[in-house]
């Protein structure tokens, strides 16, 4: 999962964390189910998800950044769970966060998971961002991966309240750390706020591609570029070693990456 096995051999704390979750991992999917963090019973609603976000942020740590004062404001765009916050409150314990998530089911384990620490300053939002103040139509998979559809299909899909969050960017006179994982919908999002974004000073992007729709990467870089970011770009989740044979991983992705936009 892009971490050192070195690493783990030689820091028996990493190790021990490795065995742990080694044993969530084989764990039967879209269970819920606990991990023990900080001395408190951390819920989770899916074994594979849990495990791949968990060493993502708090192993490999993703999301370290340095703040030039100790009560940094974050934007969090896609909280799921909570750990993103937990890690958030964790390197900074003064920050000031705003976290978003539209699933109503995982809103609710983000919402206990965060009462459990008490946390100051962490408001939470059942809502995603979006270029409106409208509802849409949403597809939620019972992990992570929950987005923004055409049409409700089935018992998994419903409709949501989402926020528009050029609206939200203009309430802020400065964001230390805007955290956007909203499953497909960012390029709209980033393009509606591009003019708001001299208030960001640093900004995290997941962007995926989906085998059966336009690729907007171009477009995305783009407004980077526009707003007076530089980026750096890693790629994450599936891949396949024949792409021209397996275009896509098990959620429908064909690309799935990290960007870091920073000046």
């Amino acid at each position: 999962m892009g971490t050192n096995i070195k690493k783990i051999i030689k820091n028996p704390l990493v190790f021990f964390t490795y065995v742990k979750l080694f044993f969530i991992y084989k764990q039967t999917r879209f269970q819920q189910g606990f991990f023990k963090m900080f001395g408190r019973k951390f819920t989770f609603i899916d074994s594979a998800s849990f495990v791949a976000m968990y060493v993502d942020i708090f192993i490999n740590e993703s999301y370290k950044f340095k703040a030039d004062n100790s009560s940094p404001v974050i934007i969090d765009c896609g909280a799921n769970i909570g750990l993103s916050v937990l890690y958030f409150k964790t390197l900074y314990p003064n920050s000031i966060i705003q976290a978003f998530e539209p699933d109503a089911k995982i809103f609710k384990v983000l919402e206990d998971n965060c009462n459990k620490f008490s946390f100051k300053d962490v408001t939470l939002f059942n809502n995603g961002v979006w270029i409106n103040n409208e509802e849409v139509n949403f597809l939620s998979d019972g992990s992570d991966g929950g987005r923004i559809v055409q049409y409700i299909t089935d018992k998994n899909s419903n409709k949501i309240k989402m926020i528009r969050l050029k609206e939200l960017l203009e309430k802020e006179t400065e964001i230390d750390l805007l955290k956007i994982d909203i499953e497909g919908a960012e390029v709209e999002v980033l393009n509606d706020c591009v003019e708001n974004f001299h208030r960001v000073k640093l900004l995290f992007v997941e962007y995926h591609s989906f085998t059966n729709e336009e690729q907007k990467l171009d477009d995305l870089l783009g407004v980077l570029k526009k707003a007076g970011f530089r980026y750096y770009i890693n790629s994450i989740g599936g891949s396949s070693k024949n792409y021209f044979l397996n275009r896509a991983d098990n959620n429908g992705f064909d690309l799935q990456l990290n960007i870091y936009a920073c000046r």
